[in-house]
């Protein structure tokens, strides 16, 4: 006997029934209590109240999905919140002088003789004054307050006043897209290899002024031992030093780049800044 009291599977002002129980139950949402064709082991399910009860299943299962979303949603945000915390401590306590000393002396303890670390012996008066800024045109126009006025009167060829020295070919370009600012009297190049020849660079340097480099270790040494970037007018080398990759990695804390940014310091910016003409900027 049915519960419902009325013949719930026909359709109004019709006396036939849907057809079999499965057919009721596609189009009413329901099944019928008597068993159906089932195999002899397997086992029937049954539930208190069959529409009631599929529909408060149903929705115990879209909460249940509903939450797993939100918590997955929730996770990235507080990933990047912690990333984002790290990069402003890292901010704060910005590298000095010290630590690139402590950095190169450590990299070459054991490797040179006595009279080789005296020569890459560097004065805390071989770097500029610190400065405590997140934004690169605040930061060179605080220790090269008068860049813009020298650019102007610069127009020696493939000789740089500036060299700043990144970690990466995109980091380079982020680097030359915040310095904006400078673009109108400074004219800024690219030193770094990704789809740039060599071959490209020496006849770019050779017939153009160049105020401003923004390279990497390699390409920049590169380009001093083949001649094609000259040293003479170098005022200021700006290491990106404080910047962290997508694994909070510093251009120091990768051992290939540090091999390459000490061995363009030891042969050829060590030297100008004994003679006085360069010095060291930490960004």
């Amino acid at each position: 006997m049915d519960d419902l009291g009325d013949t719930w599977w026909e359709e109004a002002g019709d006396e036939k029934p849907l057809g079999d129980p499965k057919t009721r139950a596609k189009f009413c949402g329901t099944v019928s209590n008597k068993p159906s064709h089932t195999k002899p082991n397997e086992k029937r399910v049954e539930t208190k109240g069959d529409v009631k009860g599929m529909s408060s299943t149903k929705r115990k299962m879209k909460k249940k999905d509903l939450e797993m979303n939100i918590a997955k949603e929730e996770k990235l945000p507080n990933k990047k919140r912690k990333i984002k915390q790290h990069h402003t401590v890292s901010a704060i306590k910005r590298g000095k002088a010290e630590d690139f000393v402590n950095s190169l002396n450590n990299h070459y303890k054991g490797k040179l003789s006595s009279v080789e670390m005296d020569e890459i012996h560097l004065p805390e008066s071989a770097f500029a004054p610190y400065k405590s800024t997140t934004s690169l045109p605040c930061y060179l126009s605080k220790v090269c307050p008068k860049l813009m006025d020298t650019c102007r009167d610069h127009t020696i060829k493939s000789e740089p006043l500036v060299l700043i020295v990144c970690s990466s070919a995109l980091r380079c370009l982020d680097v030359i897209r915040n310095l904006g600012a400078f673009k109108e009297r400074c004219k800024i190049t690219k030193l770094f290899a990704k789809h740039i020849k060599m071959e490209e660079q020496q006849k770019f340097l050779s017939s153009h002024t160049v105020h401003v480099g923004v390279g990497t270790p390699a390409r920049i040494t590169a380009l001093m031992v083949k001649g094609f970037l000259k040293t003479s007018s170098l005022q200021y080398v700006v290491i990106d030093w404080n910047w962290q990759d997508q694994k909070l990695r510093r251009l120091v804390d990768i051992p290939e780049l540090k091999v390459e940014l000490f061995e363009l310091f030891r042969s050829f910016v060590i030297p100008l800044v004994h003679t006085n003409s360069t010095c060291i900027a930490l960004f």
